[in-house]
């Protein structure tokens, strides 16, 4: 199968009101490109599958750089100490986005200790997948040059 066709690709998502902000690509194909949805300032994470994959050219594309799921973690998945905090049930929520917003608005800290970055971020996104485990689809999480 051939990669995707990125003019028409960008054809639908204009049609929608949705701008492509970001690239990210692996091996120089395009894997992951962020968006941004006008009509409601919201982001969004579109996953490239490998089979349709493109070659890009373009400034804002960054190459994705993946870290070692070897390393020595400490962290809440590995240990008897797991935090209070409850599983998302979308079935319960009257107002979804903005009850769950309020209900895990936790400050996820990367700043002190001499811990290195990658497992600090390990760490961390092993902590988000308690609250997030029930759910029926893939969240993705950006912040600055992390996705």
């Amino acid at each position: 199968m051939s990669g995707l066709d990125i003019k028409k690709f960008k054809k639908i998502l204009q049609k929608y009101d949705i701008s492509i902000i970001e690239y990210y690509n692996i091996d120089k194909k395009c894997a992951i490109i962020k968006a941004f949805i006008n009509s409601i300032c919201e982001f969004i994470i579109i996953y490239i599958p490998s089979k349709i994959r493109f070659e890009i050219d373009v400034q804002n594309c960054y190459e994705i750089v993946e870290l070692s799921e070897n390393s020595d973690n400490d962290d809440y998945s590995n240990s008897s100490k797991i935090p209070n905090m409850q599983k998302i049930d979308e079935e319960k929520s009257v107002s979804k986005y903005e009850e769950l917003t309020r209900k895990y608005k936790t400050n996820i800290s990367l700043d002190g200790s001499d811990e290195p970055i990658t497992r600090k971020i390990k760490r961390q996104i092993n902590r988000l997948k308690i609250p997030f485990s029930s759910l029926e689809y893939d969240i993705g999480i950006s912040n600055g040059k992390f996705l």
